[in-house]
């Protein structure tokens, strides 16, 4: 919850009730001088802003959250499945990237997108709506007619906390190697942009590299990009993770190998955004990619509160005067 909450904390209820951290009231932090603080909008509003979207391991030690709660009981949620050669999964993806930042704000969708022996890919939009089972099949129409599914819609009412276990997998946690990789998207990829991003994981061998992209927009971009530290709020965005995972510690070279090239085929294609809680380490410029226009301040803030940069890690936010010297 912790690190989630303070790096932003993108889920399937974000489009309709925004990030994790637009419902943080107030976070109670013990600062550099063993201060123990409450940080809220009138208590600490520096602190309180830096502590929604800055990131984890920079201001404090976080030991308790408030949070605004929703009365909500049940949700939908659903899956489909296309098996597309590079063309038709083009035009597929296309009609998703310009759907799922806009469509009803009660329905958060994420596109899994990955490559196949036998050459094609193979595309899952899966989420979860807050609506009427009619309204989400209504807004899927204009996906399901772009091409038959090799897998079909599925529908299906559940209790808040079965939907929770039926994406994350409940409490059968992976243990495997993994490497993760982000980039923002805002007003959609070019075609020549959705062509590279097919290529790259058509580039890899079948199944070690997906695209998981994450729409955006709704309540999450009701918030000014200046509100809160998390900057990545435009209306028409969404955010692609690059994701590989395997079991092998031989297999590393050659997915981190594998990895940095589909990674690099979208460098003209994307702004260089990423998202701080898909921390990566081999980002040049990685203050700016997840903070932007809001580093200053954080940059400010770490000042006030850590100016000797006690908390600190490979990618913590820097005070100001460290900056050159570390």
């Amino acid at each position: 919850m912790a690190g989630h909450a303070l790096g932003g904390g993108f889920g399937l209820l974000g489009r309709i009730y925004g990030l994790t951290c637009d419902n943080l009231l107030s976070i109670n932090i013990v600062t550099a001088d063993s201060q123990m603080l409450t940080a809220d909008a009138q208590h600490e509003p520096d602190l309180f802003w830096a502590c929604r979207g800055g990131g984890g391991g920079s201001f404090g030690i976080a030991t308790g959250f408030s949070f605004r709660v929703q009365p909500l009981s049940q949700v939908l949620v659903f899956g489909v499945t296309w098996t597309l050669a590079k063309s038709k999964a083009a035009r597929l993806f296309k009609a998703w990237q310009q759907w799922a930042p806009a469509t009803s704000n009660q329905i958060t969708s994420i596109m899994k997108v990955g490559s196949r022996s036998d050459g094609k890919l193979s595309l899952r939009c899966i989420g979860q709506s807050t609506g009427s089972e009619s309204a989400l099949r209504g807004e899927l129409d204009g996906l399901l007619a772009l091409g038959q599914p090799s897998s079909p819609l599925t529908i299906n009412t559940l209790e808040f906390f079965d939907a929770v276990d039926h994406f994350s997998g409940g409490w059968a946690y992976e243990t495997d190697y993994f490497k993760a990789k982000s980039d923002y998207v805002v007003n959609g990829l070019s075609d020549n942009g959705i062509e590279a991003l097919l290529q790259a994981l058509k580039g890899a061998p079948a199944g070690q590299i997906v695209a998981l992209c994450d729409a955006y927009g709704g309540a999450i971009a009701n918030v000014a990009s200046s509100a809160s530290a998390f900057p990545h709020r435009d209306q028409q965005t969404f955010c692609i993770q690059y994701f590989s995972s395997w079991t092998r510690a031989a297999d590393t070279p050659q997915r981190l190998t594998n990895m940095s090239k589909a990674y690099a085929a979208m460098r003209p294609h994307v702004p260089g955004a990423c998202y701080v809680n898909y921390c990566d380490l081999d980002l040049p410029d990685w203050a700016m990619s997840y903070w932007g226009a809001n580093l200053s301040r954080l940059r400010q803030i770490k000042s006030q509160y850590d100016p000797n940069n006690i908390f600190r890690h490979a990618q913590s936010v820097q005070p100001i005067q460290s900056a050159s010297s570390r």
